[in-house]
C-alpha cells in the first residue's frame, strides 16, 4: 500500500494501518455481499487519501527535524496520535445540524481546530451510563455498544413515540448489519409501568457525558439521530426518520 511507505518517523504506520483497514474493509464486507451502495467504495479514496496527504507531511517535517538534530524533532505531540482525524467532506457522511454547528474551516488533519464536533469526526464515549434493561447498578458506556460490523444508531430523546419510529424505520435494514441504542435524558423517570423505546439497547445519561458529547440539549423537545459507522467515525448528525433514510441511502443499495 504506497500510502504507508513514508519516513518511519512518528510512527505513523500502524495508526494508519488501523484506521484504513475498518475504513476500507466495512465497504468491502457490504459490497461482496451485494447490499453497498454503488458509490459506497469510493468514500474510501475521499476521505483516506485527504488524511495521508497530511500524515505523509507530517512524518517528512519530522524527519527533517530529527536530521538536523533539532529539539522540536524529539517532540510528540497529540497530533501524532490521529485521534483528530476527520471525513467531513466524505460523500457519505451526513450532517444536517447546521444551525447548531459552524461550518468547518479547511483541512483532515486538524489536532481538534475546527471547533464543534459533527458528523465526519471520531464519535466520542460517554461513561459512565446505567444500562436499563440490564441488572440494578449496572454500568456501561457507548463504546461498548460500538461494533466493527454494525452501524449504531443512537437515538437522543426522552420521546418513547419518537424513539420507536426510529426503531421502525430501521427494520427495513439489514439486522446483522444496523443496531440501535435509544439514550434517555437524565430528567427520564424509569419506573416499572412506563413504557420504555424498544431500542436494541436502552441507557440513561444520569452524568449527561453523551448528551454533552453528541451536542444534543437534554431541554429541547425534538430527537436527535447520530448514526456511528463501524469505522466509529460518526457517519450522520441530524433528526427524526428522514435523516436515516437519508443517511442509509447512501450506504445500502
Amino acid at each position: 500500500d504506497a500510502t504507508h511507505v513514508h519516513s518511519p518517523t512518528g510512527g505513523q504506520g500502524m495508526n494508519s494501518g488501523l484506521i484504513d483497514a475498518p475504513c476500507f474493509l466495512d465497504a468491502l464486507s457490504l459490497a461482496s455481499k451485494g447490499v453497498a451502495c454503488p458509490s459506497l467504495l469510493e468514500s474510501y479514496t475521499a476521505e483516506r487519501v485527504p488524511v495521508i496527504r497530511g500524515t505523509l507531511g507530517l512524518t517528512t517535517d519530522t524527519l527533517g527535524e530529527t536530521l538536523a538534530k533539532t529539539e522540536e524533532g524529539w517532540n510528540r505531540g497529540s497530533k501524532y496520535f490521529q485521534l483528530d482525524v476527520n471525513y467531513r467532506g466524505s460523500p457519505v457522511v451526513l450532517e444536517e445540524r447546521g444551525e447548531d454547528v459552524p461550518a468547518p474551516a479547511p483541512g483532515v488533519y486538524t489536532y481538534r481546530t475546527l471547533g464543534r464536533d459533527q458528523a465526519g469526526d471520531r464519535a466520542p464515549d460517554a461513561p459512565p451510563l446505567p444500562d436499563v434493561n440490564g441488572s440494578a447498578g449496572l454500568l456501561t458506556n457507548l463504546f461498548s455498544f460500538f461494533k466493527i460490523a454494525k452501524h449504531t444508531v443512537l437515538i437522543f430523546t426522552a420521546s418513547v413515540s419518537s424513539a420507536d419510529a426510529v426503531v421502525d424505520a430501521l427494520r427495513e435494514y439489514p439486522t446483522d448489519l444496523v443496531q440501535s441504542v435509544a439514550i434517555l435524558p437524565a430528567t427520564f423517570s424509569v419506573c416499572a409501568d412506563k413504557a420504555l423505546p424498544k431500542a436494541d439497547f436502552l441507557v440513561k445519561d444520569t452524568d449527561r457525558h453523551a448528551y454533552e458529547g453528541y451536542l444534543v440539549n437534554p431541554v429541547k423537545a425534538e430527537t436527535t439521530i447520530i448514526i456511528v459507522h463501524p469505522d466509529t467515525f460518526v457517519g450522520s448528525a441530524g433528526s427524526g426518520v428522514g435523516n436515516v433514510k437519508g443517511y442509509f441511502s447512501r450506504i445500502f443499495a
